[in-house]
């Protein structure tokens, strides 16, 4: 079974981007986050999906919630 939220360190080497940047995308509404408490984990499918939309700002600002298979 993969692993489902990624942390910052883990999304930012997949997109190939620093971690601040990242951080940035997430704070602006571009890159889907989810926020646990103070934490940032990003859900592996909600990034599929919006790098599949060309990794743009969507218009909601939010990747829309995918069911489980």
């Amino acid at each position: 079974m993969n692993q489902r939220l990624m942390t910052a360190s883990q999304t930012a080497k997949m997109l190939n981007i620093s971690k601040h940047r990242l951080y940035d995308l997430a704070k602006r509404g571009i890159v889907p986050h989810v926020r646990l408490g103070r934490q940032v984990r990003f859900d592996t499918k909600q990034i599929d999906a919006w790098l599949e939309h060309g990794g743009t700002q969507l218009e909601n600002r939010r990747v829309p919630t995918l069911r489980e298979e």
